[in-house]
């Protein structure tokens, strides 16, 4: 969605989903489609062997 942000903040219009009533870093919208990624269940399912590889290059 392209957005002219001065029209929608003149409006009181969210850039993101286009509502009024609230502004874009508050958008319920924009939170649901974030992909949540947990680091230590990630790590927590890898191997020892896995994990090792992936700290070589630190």
């Amino acid at each position: 969605m392209e957005v002219d942000k001065a029209k929608f903040r003149t409006e009181g219009r969210c850039y993101r989903c286009g509502e009024k009533g609230h502004r874009s870093f508050e958008c319920k919208d924009a939170q649901k489609k974030k992909p949540q990624f947990n680091v230590r269940e990630f790590l927590e399912k890898m191997t020892k062997e896995e994990r090792e590889k992936l700290l070589e290059g630190f």
